[in-house]
Protein backbone atom coordinates (compact mmCIF):
# COMPACT_ATOMS: atom_id res chain seq x y z
CA UNK A 1 0.00 0.00 0.00
CA UNK A 2 1.14 3.78 -0.97
CA UNK A 3 2.01 5.98 2.43
CA UNK A 4 -1.35 6.66 4.44
CA UNK A 5 -2.16 10.31 3.89
CA UNK A 6 -3.11 10.83 6.99
CA UNK A 7 -2.97 9.50 10.51
CA UNK A 8 -6.27 9.43 12.92
CA UNK A 9 -5.39 11.19 16.53
CA UNK A 10 -8.86 11.30 18.88
CA UNK A 11 -7.17 14.13 20.99
CA UNK A 12 -9.56 13.59 24.38
CA UNK A 13 -8.64 9.86 23.81
CA UNK A 14 -4.80 10.74 23.93
CA UNK A 15 -4.80 13.45 26.53
CA UNK A 16 -7.13 11.08 28.50
CA UNK A 17 -4.59 8.09 28.28
CA UNK A 18 -1.46 10.17 28.56
CA UNK A 19 -1.98 12.76 31.31
CA UNK A 20 0.69 11.73 33.40
CA UNK A 21 3.73 11.94 31.00
CA UNK A 22 6.25 15.05 30.66
CA UNK A 23 6.64 17.03 27.59
CA UNK A 24 9.71 14.93 27.07
CA UNK A 25 7.67 11.48 27.16
CA UNK A 26 5.01 13.10 24.90
CA UNK A 27 7.09 13.88 22.16
CA UNK A 28 9.17 10.46 22.29
CA UNK A 29 5.69 8.59 22.27
CA UNK A 30 3.68 10.89 19.65
CA UNK A 31 7.44 10.02 17.37
CA UNK A 32 6.88 6.41 18.09
CA UNK A 33 3.19 6.23 17.03
CA UNK A 34 3.84 8.38 14.33
CA UNK A 35 6.55 6.05 12.89
CA UNK A 36 4.60 3.28 13.97
CA UNK A 37 1.56 4.48 11.54
CA UNK A 38 4.10 5.03 8.53
CA UNK A 39 5.51 1.54 8.93
CA UNK A 40 2.17 0.20 8.78
CA UNK A 41 3.02 -1.87 11.71
CA UNK A 42 5.18 -2.35 14.73
CA UNK A 43 8.63 -1.29 15.65
CA UNK A 44 11.12 -3.22 17.20
CA UNK A 45 11.95 -3.33 20.23
CA UNK A 46 15.31 -2.52 20.16
CA UNK A 47 16.24 0.48 22.81
CA UNK A 48 18.79 1.62 20.46
CA UNK A 49 16.60 1.81 17.38
CA UNK A 50 13.99 2.91 19.88
CA UNK A 51 15.80 5.92 20.81
CA UNK A 52 16.60 6.72 17.93
CA UNK A 53 13.22 7.33 16.19
CA UNK A 54 12.42 9.02 19.60
CA UNK A 55 15.01 11.12 18.63
CA UNK A 56 16.81 11.04 22.02
CA UNK A 57 20.31 9.68 23.64
CA UNK A 58 20.05 6.05 24.91
CA UNK A 59 20.56 6.86 28.15
CA UNK A 60 17.95 9.30 27.94
CA UNK A 61 15.63 6.91 26.10
CA UNK A 62 16.40 4.05 28.80
CA UNK A 63 15.13 6.60 31.58
CA UNK A 64 11.66 7.44 30.02
CA UNK A 65 11.38 3.82 28.57
CA UNK A 66 9.21 2.80 31.27
CA UNK A 67 6.40 5.34 30.97
CA UNK A 68 6.16 4.64 27.06
CA UNK A 69 6.15 0.99 27.21
CA UNK A 70 3.06 0.99 28.81
CA UNK A 71 1.42 1.48 25.64
CA UNK A 72 2.57 -1.28 23.71
CA UNK A 73 2.89 -4.79 24.21
CA UNK A 74 5.99 -6.61 23.02
CA UNK A 75 5.27 -9.41 21.04
CA UNK A 76 7.91 -12.07 18.73
CA UNK A 77 7.53 -11.28 15.20
CA UNK A 78 7.83 -14.48 13.46
CA UNK A 79 11.34 -14.91 14.36
CA UNK A 80 11.73 -16.25 18.20
CA UNK A 81 14.94 -13.40 18.74
CA UNK A 82 13.04 -10.55 17.14
CA UNK A 83 10.71 -8.50 19.61
CA UNK A 84 8.16 -5.68 18.12
CA UNK A 85 6.41 -3.52 20.01
CA UNK A 86 2.51 -3.60 18.82
CA UNK A 87 0.18 -0.63 19.22
CA UNK A 88 -3.56 -2.00 19.97
CA UNK A 89 -5.30 1.19 19.02
CA UNK A 90 -3.05 2.53 15.72
CA UNK A 91 -3.54 -1.65 14.38
CA UNK A 92 -7.07 -0.90 14.60
CA UNK A 93 -7.13 2.00 12.96
CA UNK A 94 -4.76 0.64 10.34
CA UNK A 95 -7.04 -2.39 9.64
CA UNK A 96 -9.93 0.16 9.55
CA UNK A 97 -7.80 2.23 6.85
CA UNK A 98 -6.79 -0.81 4.60
CA UNK A 99 -10.83 -1.68 4.88
CA UNK A 100 -12.23 1.28 3.23
CA UNK A 101 -8.91 1.01 0.92
CA UNK A 102 -9.81 -2.52 -0.30
CA UNK A 103 -13.46 -1.35 -0.57
CA UNK A 104 -12.89 1.75 -2.38
CA UNK A 105 -10.83 0.12 -4.85
CA UNK A 106 -13.03 -3.03 -5.05
CA UNK A 107 -15.95 -0.08 -5.98
CA UNK A 108 -13.93 1.42 -8.39
CA UNK A 109 -12.98 -1.37 -10.29
CA UNK A 110 -15.89 -2.20 -10.74
CA UNK A 111 -17.53 0.87 -11.95
CA UNK A 112 -14.45 1.26 -14.80
CA UNK A 113 -14.98 -2.37 -15.54
CA UNK A 114 -19.11 -1.35 -15.89
CA UNK A 115 -18.39 1.37 -18.23
CA UNK A 116 -16.13 -0.19 -20.23
CA UNK A 117 -18.31 -2.98 -20.69
CA UNK A 118 -21.07 -0.27 -21.80
CA UNK A 119 -18.92 1.00 -24.17
CA UNK A 120 -18.03 -1.94 -25.94
CA UNK A 121 -21.58 -2.60 -26.91
CA UNK A 122 -21.97 0.57 -28.81
CA UNK A 123 -20.46 1.49 -31.91
CA UNK A 124 -17.19 4.02 -32.06
CA UNK A 125 -19.33 7.19 -33.49
CA UNK A 126 -22.43 6.71 -30.52
CA UNK A 127 -19.34 6.27 -28.56
CA UNK A 128 -17.33 9.64 -29.48
CA UNK A 129 -20.92 11.68 -29.84
CA UNK A 130 -21.30 10.84 -26.55
CA UNK A 131 -17.46 12.02 -25.01
CA UNK A 132 -18.25 14.78 -26.93
CA UNK A 133 -21.73 15.81 -25.45
CA UNK A 134 -20.23 15.27 -22.03
CA UNK A 135 -17.29 17.36 -22.61
CA UNK A 136 -19.94 20.33 -23.44
CA UNK A 137 -22.40 19.84 -20.87
CA UNK A 138 -19.24 19.97 -18.25
CA UNK A 139 -18.39 23.30 -19.75
CA UNK A 140 -21.90 24.83 -19.26
CA UNK A 141 -21.56 25.95 -23.22
CA UNK A 142 -21.32 24.44 -26.83
CA UNK A 143 -18.20 25.18 -28.55
CA UNK A 144 -17.66 25.86 -32.63
CA UNK A 145 -14.14 25.57 -34.55
CA UNK A 146 -13.21 28.50 -35.94
CA UNK A 147 -10.55 27.86 -39.06
CA UNK A 148 -7.46 29.98 -39.34
CA UNK A 149 -7.68 32.90 -42.06
CA UNK A 150 -11.14 33.38 -41.89
CA UNK A 151 -13.40 36.35 -41.03
CA UNK A 152 -14.25 34.70 -37.53
CA UNK A 153 -10.96 33.66 -36.70
CA UNK A 154 -9.54 37.48 -37.35
CA UNK A 155 -12.52 38.23 -35.01
CA UNK A 156 -11.72 36.14 -32.41
CA UNK A 157 -7.91 36.74 -32.12
CA UNK A 158 -8.89 40.21 -31.22
CA UNK A 159 -10.97 39.52 -28.68
CA UNK A 160 -8.62 36.31 -27.10
CA UNK A 161 -5.44 35.66 -29.06
CA UNK A 162 -4.69 31.93 -28.94
CA UNK A 163 -1.76 30.03 -31.42
CA UNK A 164 -3.98 28.01 -33.57
CA UNK A 165 -4.22 23.91 -32.93
CA UNK A 166 -5.13 21.73 -35.37
CA UNK A 167 -8.55 20.23 -35.77
CA UNK A 168 -8.85 16.03 -36.31
CA UNK A 169 -9.56 16.49 -40.00
CA UNK A 170 -6.40 18.79 -40.23
CA UNK A 171 -7.65 22.06 -40.85
CA UNK A 172 -6.03 24.58 -38.20
CA UNK A 173 -8.26 26.96 -35.77
CA UNK A 174 -9.71 27.30 -32.29
CA UNK A 175 -12.33 25.80 -30.39
CA UNK A 176 -13.99 29.01 -29.06
CA UNK A 177 -17.68 29.22 -27.14
CA UNK A 178 -20.51 29.48 -30.29
CA UNK A 179 -22.44 32.77 -28.30
CA UNK A 180 -20.52 35.53 -26.92
CA UNK A 181 -21.28 39.07 -26.86
CA UNK A 182 -17.43 40.04 -27.73
CA UNK A 183 -17.34 38.52 -31.37
CA UNK A 184 -20.64 40.42 -32.28
CA UNK A 185 -19.02 43.73 -31.19
CA UNK A 186 -15.75 43.03 -33.14
CA UNK A 187 -17.99 42.25 -35.63
CA UNK A 188 -19.79 45.14 -35.78
CA UNK A 189 -17.26 47.22 -35.52
CA UNK A 190 -15.57 45.96 -39.16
Amino acid sequence: MTALPYMPLFVNDYLGDTEHLTTVEHGAYLLLIFNYWRCEGPIPADDKKLAAIARMPLDQWLEIKPSIEEFFTSKPNGDANAMRWHHARIDHELRLVHAKSSKARASANARWNKDNNANAERPQYVRNATIQDNKQKARGRARIFVEKGTKEWTAWQAVKPQPPMRADDGRQGWWYPSLLPELDKVEGEA
